[in-house]
């Protein structure tokens, strides 16, 4: 089996940046002392400093070298990645407090206006909005690839781990146990993602 070091190299060093971008902006971590409070910090999503560093850079270096389409299938990739990037990161801007974190850590540049949620994303979830269009193109690439079995299922054990640190502790950091509203779409997003990677798994092989 290929192992393509270089994507496994460059997927750490995007999150590492992105990591030192959060220390600068006092959201790295929750002693950083940020006012108002910021729970999940860079350190407390789990899915970043386990899903994006650890997990995420295996996948790439195993999936990346049997890769291989024509520029108009990868630019319909970033076109699709981008409009997923762009909607999940809307939908993630803050209502409470309880919900800030290193990707927005304050309202100060929208003024609490929804409309402008996109004024509220720190430099560290610029990099993050990035990391994620570009994580997307590679898993659109793998699911449009023909792979090897010991692939899929190496990919299949992934990414149903990656759900674990990159949903549910994440979802559990912003006030899980203490609103119903939230264990109920923490869980629904989780089930939802473990049928596409169940469905999709059966697919390619």
């Amino acid at each position: 089996m290929e192992f393509y070091w270089q994507a496994y190299f460059s997927t750490v060093a995007l999150v590492c940046y992105e990591g030192l971008c959060a220390i600068c902006e006092k959201t790295f971590s929750r002693k950083q002392g940020r006012t108002p409070h910021i729970r999940l910090s860079f350190l407390w999503h789990w899915g970043v400093v386990v899903g994006d560093l650890i997990i995420l850079p295996v996948f790439n270096g195993i999936v990346i070298p049997y890769l291989n389409f024509p520029i108009w299938g990868w630019s319909l990739f970033f076109l699709a990645s981008l409009a997923i990037t762009f909607y999940c990161h809307k939908a993630w801007w803050p209502t409470s407090e309880k919900a800030l974190g290193f990707v927005y850590p304050d309202w100060e540049r929208s003024g609490r206006d929804k409309k402008l949620w996109y004024r509220d994303m720190s430099l560290a979830g610029g990099i993050h909005f990035i990391f994620m269009t570009l994580q997307l193109v590679i898993i659109f690439g793998y699911i449009f690839t023909a792979m090897p079995d010991e692939i899929v299922w190496q990919v299949c054990t992934i990414f149903l781990i990656f759900i674990l640190f990159g949903v549910i502790e994440p979802g559990v950091v912003e006030g899980w146990p203490l609103s119903k509203e939230k264990k109920l779409i923490t869980l629904g997003t989780a089930i939802a993602l473990w049928l596409i990677v169940g469905v999709v798994t059966c697919i390619k092989l």
